[in-house]
């Protein structure tokens, strides 16, 4: 099965002046001029985010687009290696109460000020909701 690519849709704002930290304000006194767009593999996000010794790490992905079915697909994490399992939830059940999970959004937007963090415009998923669930597995 072919992996799955999601594409980001980033507007580009005609501001008189570059603030790295972007404010609500900001966003409302912009005008529009453009937008810039890039597609990726979850694989390329997933990978190298773990030890070596970390082994059998599911991330159930599940994107809920207005208008469209629930998509959802499941990659393992081994170490730095990141494998593409394939659609679906593929979690183990018996594993279901270890887990847990999280919004893009609040990881994206919620960034504490010690951390390299993102800095542009705040990241709106009404839309398209992205959801990650994390598992343990054998």
């Amino acid at each position: 099965a072919a992996e799955p690519v999601t594409t980001l849709i980033y507007p580009i704002l005609d501001q008189e002046q570059l603030n790295l930290e972007l404010t609500d304000r900001d966003v409302e006194e912009g005008e529009l001029v453009g937008t810039f767009s890039f597609g990726f593999f979850w694989r390329d996000l997933l990978r190298d985010i773990l030890p070596d010794r970390s082994r059998g790490i599911l991330v159930v992905t599940e994107l809920a687009c207005s208008g469209e079915d629930v998509v959802t697909f499941t990659y393992e994490i081994n170490g730095a290696a990141t494998s593409y399992l394939g659609v679906g939830d593929l979690s183990e059940v018996a594993y279901h109460r270890l887990g847990t999970s999280v919004m893009l959004e609040d990881i994206v937007n919620n960034s504490s000020a010690t951390e390299r963090h993102y800095t542009g415009l705040p990241l709106f998923q009404s839309s398209c909701p992205i959801k990650l669930r994390i598992y343990p597995s054998e």
